[in-house]
Formats: C-alpha cells, structure tokens, sequence
C-alpha cells in the first residue's frame, strides 16, 4: 500500500477471503466500514492521517494511512 496516497488503497493482507475493514480518524470517528474489496478509495478524504483496521475472527491489524493531495 503506497503511504503517502491520494487516491486509493490496495489490501494485500494474508486474512482469507473473510475479513472486514474499517478506516478511522484520529479521534476513533469511523468514516468507512465493511468496505467490500481489497480496494479503498480515499479521494474524498481530506489530507491527513487516518487508520485503517483489517481483522478478521482471530487477527487484527491496524495502519497508519497519509492522505496527501
């Protein structure tokens, strides 16, 4: 996943086919959820630093994802 990013976020997480995503600001706000696909678009976010959590039932990670325009 290229950090910074502008336009979109590529998955490659090793999860299975069952997982869900998430994408949070720093204030724990949920902007985005069970996103569908291994592809995020974060065009419409505005710079910054957001997270992105995937998990599924037995693991969890979460990143550090820059919005830079």
């Amino acid at each position: 996943m290229p950090n910074p990013t502008s336009e979109t976020i590529k998955i490659n997480a090793n999860f299975g086919s069952e997982f869900r995503t998430s994408v949070l600001d720093l204030n724990g706000r949920v902007l985005l959820s069970n996103i569908k696909g291994k592809t995020i678009n974060v065009s419409q976010f505005a710079d910054g630093i957001y997270l992105l959590i995937i998990q599924n039932n037995d693991k969890k990670i979460t990143k550090r994802i820059v919005v830079k325009k």
